[in-house]
């Protein structure tokens, strides 16, 4: 979800807002794109500011920073300080990858009967995987040889950049990634209402990309955005 916010005058604030995004992530840059361009049509400058994951959570829910540019919705429980705009700026694209053709996910309960693979700490991971028989990696590339796991998944980008034996069907559960900020700035909330973003994606299957010396049938999107900014007034087309 993007952040739109104007002081209670109408006025844009003076100084660029600080908004954190996690470091090496394959995800996040489609979501900076969203909010810097919202921003920007609102007359407003946007700072970004890479972290770790762990880093940039503390840092914008103890006050250091202005907030997040985009985590999954539900982080507000354990950073009490984050409050989510429920508008999505960004769908986290996920997949998951077999030793067979037989795996046929669509939703992740599909992956129960399954031993799975996932990288320690990724939240998206291990709330969709909870109560499964789960092996978790250091890293996707540690992940990828799934020696002791039938199915493997992870982030649609992270995984076309790492060699996989076999891409299985996307799950086409998708967790909203909320723009988060900080209690401690209170006045961004003011005004919010008057403007919104809406994310749309478009879909097609059937597409081979080859990595490496591996052919792989892949299901993929085409992401675009559509900005509606002070009731409307200001659009931009999609994009992507």
């Amino acid at each position: 979800m993007a952040l739109l916010c104007l002081d209670p005058s109408g006025a844009v604030f003076a100084e660029p807002l600080r908004l954190a995004a996690v470091q090496g992530s394959s995800d996040v840059n489609f979501g900076v794109a969203v909010v810097k361009e919202a921003y920007a049509r609102l007359g407003h400058e946007i700072e970004i500011v890479s972290e770790s994951g762990p880093t940039a959570l503390k840092r914008s829910n103890g006050g250091d920073l202005d907030g997040e540019v985009q985590r999954i919705d539900g982080i507000s429980r354990d950073f009490e300080n984050l409050i989510p705009f429920q508008v999505p700026v960004n769908y986290l694209q996920y997949v998951a990858f077999a030793k067979t053709d037989a795996l046929l996910a669509n939703h992740w309960h599909n992956l129960r009967p399954y031993k799975l693979g996932i990288v320690r700490g990724i939240l998206f991971a291990e709330q969709g995987t909870h109560g499964m028989d789960v092996t978790r990696y250091g890293t996707y590339d540690d992940r990828i040889g799934m020696t002791t796991v039938d199915v493997a998944q992870g982030p649609k980008r992270k995984i076309l950049a790492v060699a996989a034996r076999q891409l299985g069907e996307i799950i086409k559960t998708r967790q909203e990634l909320l723009g988060e900020r900080s209690k401690l700035h209170s006045a961004l909330e003011k005004r919010s209402s008057d403007a919104r973003i809406t994310v749309h994606e478009h879909v097609y299957t059937g597409v081979d990309v080859r990595i490496g010396d591996q052919n792989l049938k892949v299901t993929t999107d085409i992401e675009c955005a559509e900005f509606f900014v002070r009731n409307d007034v200001l659009t931009h087309q999609p994009v992507g």
